[in-house]
């Protein structure tokens, strides 16, 4: 176990997933406008609805919250969410493939048809999570080198 990632085992690294997956880093701007607070965010997404956030690579870890977020993120692949709090936030359609959830607060929140592929979520909080077609391919609910995914865990995640 790792102190620094809250007593969880940890998964590869994010820069082997950021290799592997050759994605971009987040855009300064939006990272600026979020790291704002909350309703800066909410009043920056309500003036520019056609803007599709990216915030993809990002560590939002320990004590990071989104709670109440009223406007969808959309780009946050191999992000690390470690203990992050996401209690009743609007996920639909959200990238989160590869991102570290591990022991995040993912009550009501919403996550329909958002992609969790290979997703980490040990530790995770989700009772009354809104799952509705949602990927979870290879999405890990409990210790990463377990090959118990998600879907085995809840048993159900058809739509």
């Amino acid at each position: 176990m790792d102190k620094e990632s809250g007593g969880y085992p940890a998964p590869r690294s994010q820069s082997e997933y950021l290799i592997s997956y050759n994605h971009s880093m987040a855009n300064p701007e939006h990272l600026a406008i979020l790291k704002q607070g909350v309703g800066v965010w909410n009043q920056w997404r309500a003036k520019h609805p056609a803007v599709r956030p990216d915030l993809s690579g990002e560590d939002f870890s320990h004590g990071w919250t989104a709670s109440n977020v009223h406007y969808i993120f959309r780009d946050l692949p191999s992000a690390a969410f470690l203990d992050a709090n996401f209690e009743n936030v609007d996920l639909t359609h959200t990238q989160l493939h590869y991102a570290d959830l591990r022991g995040a607060n993912l009550v009501q929140a919403d996550l329909s048809r958002a992609n969790l592929f290979s997703a980490f979520l040990s530790g995770a909080l989700i009772d009354g999570v809104n799952l509705r077609e949602t990927n979870l391919s290879d999405a890990r609910l409990i210790a990463p080198s377990s090959p118990t995914s998600i879907c085995a865990a809840l048993r159900d995640c058809s739509p």
